[in-house]
């Protein structure tokens, strides 16, 4: 990829993105109101979501989007994932990947989460960054049971969107399109149960809102 080229597809993509959230035609809102009060407490929590659903996630509150952490590869096509969402406002990334970097990922994301004086918001996809498709992965747990904060499930859904064929048939809403927000309750790790005991909690209530989101009559 030639220079140009990489420092314009992320001015191209994040244009796009402002742009989608402009033309709304209509946003409903389910069960954000937890959500809200953790922000307005300047409180840190795990916000995660499908692979698939990460185009509009850090519109789903759009006034805190600089206090969203994003786990970004290291890789060049994660260079222009974190220029991208910086250009929306994202001030901070938690850097690595699910091999070579996926430790030091693990710690940053950690690391944000316990500066509580921030309030940061580690956005994680539990099935990413390679799937399978709503597969998750322990991370999510494990994090939620290290630092003791809440972890608050998403998802979204659009009334005009192409669906890529990728392995996470990944969305990508269209502009002037109606759209769902739906929430989870936060939810804090059980330190009496295990890892995995955790992470069938989290997916459960992951796979409720996707349900809730997909199933949505617009």
């Amino acid at each position: 990829m030639n220079s140009l080229l990489f420092k314009s597809i992320p001015t191209v993509v994040s244009s796009y993105m402002k742009f989608v959230h402009k033309t709304e035609l209509h946003r409903k809102m389910i069960n954000a109101e937890p959500v809200i009060e953790l922000y307005k407490k300047n409180k840190p929590f795990i916000y995660a979501f499908w692979h698939n659903r990460i185009f509009m996630a850090p519109f789903g509150i759009p006034e805190y989007i600089n206090r969203y952490v994003p786990i970004i590869s290291k890789s060049k096509d994660g260079e222009l994932i974190a220029r991208t969402v910086g250009k929306l406002g994202v001030k901070a990334y938690a850097r690595g990947s699910s091999s070579r970097y996926g430790k030091n990922a693990y710690q940053s994301a950690v690391e944000h989460l316990r500066m509580e004086n921030k309030g940061y918001v580690v956005a994680v996809t539990p099935d990413g960054p390679l799937g399978p498709k709503y597969v998750a992965k322990d991370g999510v747990a494990r994090m939620a049971l290290e630092t003791g904060v809440p972890v608050v499930c998403f998802c979204y859904n659009a009334s005009r969107k192409i669906t890529a064929n990728s392995w996470d048939n990944f969305i990508i809403p269209l502009p002037c399109s109606e759209f769902v927000y739906v929430y989870d309750e936060p939810f804090f790790a059980d330190k009496n149960k295990s890892v995995k005991e955790n992470l069938d909690i989290i997916v459960n209530r992951l796979n409720k809102v996707t349900e809730i989101a997909d199933n949505w009559e617009f």
